[in-house]
């Protein structure tokens, strides 16, 4: 295989990939592990024209940056399921006051700081369900607080080595030609690009972003009241075994997942990696048509709590 063929089939193998993911109608292992294997037989094909072996394609996933950034996420995932951040969602609440302005670039900020000291893709993961608990307290749309949380992690990133995935890959690489890169080699310019991104994002980009309903609001709105109940968790019971894609359970999608309570623990959205088993409780908020449609199917208990306009419950059976 010449090497203009291996590297169109390289563009093929990354389009297609991208597609897989976009569409979310596989297992996003299943489509990962597919791309390696098709890269492998790729590389091992084109091998004797191009100079590339399949153990330099698989090399990359032991590189130490790689292996750090991982290590952050789990740590960052840690924080989040043992609590530990309750504290420090408490205390941004009360140090926001009640302005949605000053509550945004007091966020952020740390947001940003944190970046610059762990690594802002866990930052980002961390504050995602701060943000969003604390913008349902300020009383203003998270989609306000979310992208420029993304953007803030960003531009914090930028001021360390171990901030951004791309500034750990560059001093991997460095590293291998015997060039050594500090860990504030990259703070001033990058204090001088955050300092300019900041005040886009601080104070303009708020404004462009549209109010986005959640989706208890569109159900709320468009298909009349909601009822709450709960979903006991069986051997045998459909819901076993289901697992969360994207934060959501593609099979309650006419639900609003408030909470699944596992040993008495709740766990709350956004749901990542987590897989229904036997002795779980779903919290879920519905119509009465969906409600009935999931009791049919035996998905769905009762009683129900039906939830009025006032935000009260009332006991219903349906």
């Amino acid at each position: 295989m010449s090497g203009n063929l291996a590297m169109w089939g390289t563009f093929a193998i990354i389009i297609v990939t991208i597609g897989a993911y976009a569409t979310d109608r596989w297992p996003i292992e299943g489509v990962s592990l597919a791309s390696i294997a098709a890269f492998l037989l790729l590389f091992a094909l084109s091998e004797p024209d191009s100079g590339l072996s399949s153990a330099d394609l698989v090399s990359g996933f032991a590189n130490p940056a790689l292996l750090t950034v991982l290590a952050l996420l789990v740590i960052g995932r840690a924080l989040f399921n043992t609590d530990a951040l309750d504290l420090p969602t408490r205390w941004l609440a009360n140090a926001s006051g009640k302005g949605r302005t000053r509550t945004l670039i007091i966020m952020l900020g740390c947001a940003m700081v944190f970046s610059a000291l762990i690594n802002n893709t866990p930052v980002v993961v961390m504050f995602i369900p701060i943000m969003t608990t604390i913008a349902r307290q300020k009383n203003f749309e998270a989609a306000k607080g979310l992208m420029p949380l993304s953007f803030a992690a960003i531009l914090g990133g930028m001021t360390t080595v171990i901030g951004s995935s791309t500034n750990l890959l560059v001093a991997g690489v460095a590293a291998k030609s015997n060039i050594n890169i500090s860990f504030f080699e990259f703070t001033v310019p990058g204090l001088i690009l955050a300092g300019v991104g900041s005040i886009y994002v601080f104070f303009i980009l708020p404004l462009f972003l549209r109010r986005r309903s959640g989706m208890s609001e569109e159900l709320s709105t468009s298909s009349g009241k909601q009822f709450i109940t709960q979903i006991d968790i069986t051997p045998g019971h459909p819901l076993e075994g289901v697992e969360s894609r994207a934060g959501l359970f593609r099979e309650l999608s006419d639900m609003t997942v408030r909470t699944v309570l596992r040993r008495n623990v709740p766990i709350l959205p956004p749901f990542e990696d987590v897989r229904l088993s036997p002795g779980d409780s779903v919290i879920v908020a519905a119509t009465r048509n969906a409600l009935s449609k999931a009791l049919s199917t035996g998905s769905a208990n009762v009683p129900i709590d039906e939830e009025d306009e006032d935000g009260e419950n009332t006991d219903r059976v349906l």
